[in-house]
């Protein structure tokens, strides 16, 4: 029938749940079209959802008749109900459309947002070495869980895993090998050359005296902290490696330079004198307690136990162990890891028989000339500085002005370092302390093989962004639910896998 014009019939088609039907009878006034106007429902069937049968309810309550699933078939308007059911339906869809739209940009802007929030401490440290004077270098930063940020500028830097000359940052890594070599009983810090050399005026193990040949008197000690009382002597036959390169050059070198210091009035432990003879001393007696050649000894103590993937080398000179050292960023970053962990590949041996002690605290001398010849303000510098086993300490009152001395005491800033005439700077800060300040760092710039000029330029990168890092580093530590670990991956430039 047409609506609005007598009875209107509807059939409920099964009910899913139940499998019911029933027949509904409506008795419509004729007062308009469709169900809004209807005078009473009458339930007809065998519905158990609604055991209403044969009962008429009155509107509004007709709806009341009917549960569970239906689908409905009538000539008609859609009741009221269904139109809100409808409506409903639509708005809730749209809700829920709406909700999961907003989950889904907040899980992405949260994404973003954390990351950015990750990284954002180093972005500024990288913005802030971006107007460093100099180009062309690499810098690393990281602390005792691994490498945290990685930022290069301009063209000519090193890549992260080619190896280059580190110049004098190769004293650092001899002395960290000798050191392991003591800790391993294989040498001690008290030994004197003699112990081990028989070109050191015949071999003996006897403690040495007052009276004896100053020479004789020499420890390992002081030759790791460059206060043996050895300077000049050594240029002579025996430590070229052209002479006899198939036999060990460091063993033939120590003697040269005892026969050397024969008329030279020496005192160990006096004076600290920068040069390169007394790690060729000390490598010597390593090679005659083991047996084994220099780069052997560094492979097995240093650069396997730490996994280096670079095949650090020292070449034959002399020099060497001082300043001869060819590795990469990306493996020394591994050594300064593991000297601030401390607690793999030797290192704990390492720090346990005194790495980061300052040596030359109670030495009256220092012997410095060879600075003067260095561009910049280098020579300056160096005088201020403490030394350690095969490496500086900076002392600094104050981070913003980086003034002060190591002979001030009371310093808030404490920088352990080895920086390289080839521009090649790592450095260790407050390896001792706990807090922000704790972190390493590399800088590995373009090198410079004649004029060394970029010696004071990596020192100055390196302070540049120091107050940055701090600062990014406070922000990091004090997010708990991190554990005061740096993010990784926080980088500017080269990969660590990359290669040139």
């Amino acid at each position: 029938m047409a609506p609005g014009s007598g009875d209107v019939e509807l059939e409920k088609l099964g009910n899913e749940r139940t499998g019911s039907r029933c027949n509904v009878r409506i008795e419509h006034a004729g007062k308009g079209g469709g169900l809004a106007n209807l005078d009473s429902v009458e339930v007809d069937g065998d519905d158990n959802d609604n055991e209403k049968e044969g009962k008429v309810m009155e509107p509004p309550h007709y709806h009341q008749s009917y549960h569970g699933s239906m689908r409905y078939s009538f000539n008609g308007d859609d009741p009221p109900e269904k139109k809100k059911a409808l409506r409903r339906r639509a708005i809730l869809l749209g809700s829920c459309g709406t909700i999961v739209g907003f989950i889904i940009i907040i899980a992405l802007g949260y994404a973003w947002g954390s990351r950015n929030w990750k990284c954002l401490p180093w972005e500024r440290v990288s913005s802030t070495l971006d107007f460093a004077r100099d180009s062309d270098y690499l810098f690393m930063i990281g602390n005792e869980a691994g490498l945290s940020m990685v930022h290069a500028k301009g063209t000519g830097y090193p890549a992260m895993r080619d190896r280059i000359r580190v110049a004098s940052g190769s004293k650092w890594v001899s002395a960290a090998v000798l050191l392991a070599m003591v800790q391993d009983g294989k040498l001690s810090l008290d030994d004197h050359p003699q112990r081990h050399l028989e070109n050191w005026g015949g071999k003996s193990a006897a403690p040495a005296t007052e009276d004896l040949d100053p020479r004789r008197r020499v420890t390992l000690r002081q030759l790791l902290a460059f206060t043996s009382g050895v300077s000049s002597a050594g240029n002579g036959i025996g430590c070229n490696p052209s002479e006899n390169p198939l036999e060990s050059t460091f063993v033939r070198c120590a003697g040269t330079i005892f026969n050397g210091l024969e008329k030279e009035d020496i005192v160990p432990g006096e004076e600290f004198v920068y040069s390169w003879r007394h790690l060729a001393i000390a490598v010597g007696m390593a090679e005659a307690a083991t047996g084994s050649f220099w780069n052997e000894l560094v492979r097995d103590y240093i650069a396997g136990p730490l996994g280096m993937k670079d095949d650090p080398e020292f070449p034959l000179g002399p020099s060497g162990p001082s300043e001869g050292l060819e590795i990469s960023p990306a493996d020394y970053a591994l050594f300064l890891t593991a000297l601030m962990r401390g607690d793999s590949g030797g290192m704990a041996g390492v720090v346990k028989q005194g790495m980061f002690q300052d040596m030359t605290a109670d030495v009256p001398n220092s012997n410095l000339t060879v600075f003067k010849s260095f561009p910049g303000d280098v020579y300056e510098k160096v005088q201020r500085w403490h030394h350690s086993f095969g490496h500086w300490i900076e002392c600094y009152q104050s981070d913003h002005e980086w003034t002060g001395s190591c002979d001030q005491g009371g310093s808030s800033v404490i920088l352990h370092q080895s920086f390289g005439a080839f521009g090649f700077y790592p450095v260790i800060s407050s390896p001792t302390q706990a807090g922000a300040k704790r972190h390493w760092a590399i800088v590995a710039m373009k090198p410079d093989y004649l004029t060394g000029s970029a010696v004071s330029g990596s020192l100055d990168i390196y302070r540049s962004a120091y107050q940055e890092i701090v600062m990014a580093s406070e922000g990091l530590m004090r997010d708990k639910e991190k554990g005061g670990k740096w993010p990784v991956g926080c980088s500017k430039g080269l990969g660590l896998n990359q290669k040139r």
